[in-house]
């Protein structure tokens, strides 16, 4: 009798089903993955700020981790009020990061080159994509988000499907 894995073939159900959405609505997927994260954070700001002032935990009782939870509900409610703001901020800021990190890589080359690294060359080479990319990303934030939601969704379809492939084959 074969036996069947239907957690793995649930999830990559799942996967596929998210994928196609985000490779066909990304924008609007873009949206409710803001508001669903934005719900998630205002939750788990609202219950550490009520778990501290009901004293449920000792270990909340400390006023930097009150600050933490009043900033991860108050980013919730932000983003549930005004989600374009952060759609809008958020491809600038992941460009500026991107664009950052491949700077750092670029300093780590040159000083692997300096140690006779035998990889400097890759590095340097990485680097100065991840530069790139990175500036492309700042210059032309909103149609580079919507490549990269439609990149996440494929990715998500492909990863699906060989997990569904996989429990179908064995």
């Amino acid at each position: 009798m074969k036996k069947t894995h239907t957690s793995p073939l649930f999830i990559g159900l799942i996967m596929i089903v998210l994928g196609v959405i985000l490779v066909l609505y990304s924008g609007q997927a873009m949206a409710t993955i803001l508001r669903i994260t934005a719900v998630g954070f205002l939750v788990v700001g609202a219950v550490g700020i009520a778990g501290f002032f009901l004293g449920r935990d000792d270990d909340k009782k400390s006023i930097p981790k009150l600050f933490v939870y009043v900033i991860e509900a108050l980013a919730g409610l932000i983003v549930l009020i005004n989600p374009k703001f952060i759609m809008d901020i958020y491809p600038a800021a992941m460009g500026i990061i991107i664009a950052v990190d491949g700077l750092g890589n670029l300093f780590q080359a040159l000083g692997m080159k300096k140690q006779e690294g035998k990889t400097w060359k890759a590095m340097l080479l990485l680097s100065v994509i991840t530069i790139l990319l990175g500036i492309l990303v700042i210059c032309n934030p909103f149609s580079t988000l919507n490549v990269l939601t439609i990149v996440i969704g494929a990715v998500l379809v492909y990863d699906g499907l060989t997990k569904v492939i996989a429990v179908v084959k064995k």
